[in-house]
């Protein structure tokens, strides 16, 4: 994935990431790795952020999985070492019904008195309309430095086409923040193989 942000000329961003996993419907347990690499510049300094993520999940029941990442978080500003950080995330997937799904997930439970990584706890869902929509909602909350207890909400709805083609519309409401963001795209599912545009 490869996502670059120019939210004003002299704040450009580029996010580059790889990702890895090993799953399917007949696994009891599956793993993910990704690399996540962030760089940042400012007036005065560039910060590149390498972000490394090992995951494991499994099924507890037929309707209940849960899962935990392991995450190192290396930081560097104008190219001189910064900090290297450790974190862990818990997560819980139950899906009563198969076209209904509802996870709970708890980032960087690991406390961070800079805040470098702000724990959140977040609240989703997706829901499967037949074989032509899928609709995600979810809500996320940061657990430090919110005292107002704001919360952003995203959704999404995809509508499959012909040949694995998808059209993908969703919105993303940031009160803590005060932003609204809008969004657009097209994917493709291959079957060991897929392609995403937004």
């Amino acid at each position: 994935a490869y996502k670059s942000v120019r939210g004003s000329e002299e704040n450009p961003e580029s996010h580059s990431m790889i990702l890895v996993t090993d799953n399917g419907p007949d696994r009891l347990v599956t793993g993910g790795f990704s690399y996540l690499r962030s760089r940042r510049s400012f007036p005065d300094r560039v910060i590149l952020d390498q972000d490394f993520s090992l995951s494991m999940a499994g099924r507890v029941t037929k309707e209940i999985a849960i899962g935990v990442s392991g995450r190192h978080l290396r930081r560097m500003t104008n190219f001189n070492e910064g900090f290297k950080k450790h974190n862990l995330t818990f997560g819980t997937l139950f899906v009563p019904r198969p076209f209904l799904g509802l996870a709970l997930v708890f980032y960087d439970l690991l406390s961070d008195d800079d805040l470098d990584m702000i724990p959140r706890v977040a609240l989703g869902s997706h829901i499967i309309l037949g074989d032509l929509f899928r609709i995600r909602v979810d809500v996320t909350r940061q657990t430090k430095e919110n005292p107002d207890g704001k919360a952003t909400l995203g959704a999404g709805l995809e509508v499959k086409s012909v040949q694995g083609l998808m059209v993908r519309g969703g919105g993303y409401w940031d009160d803590y923040n005060r932003k609204t963001y809008w969004s657009t795209g097209l994917g493709w599912n291959g079957p060991k193989f897929n392609l995403g545009y937004a």
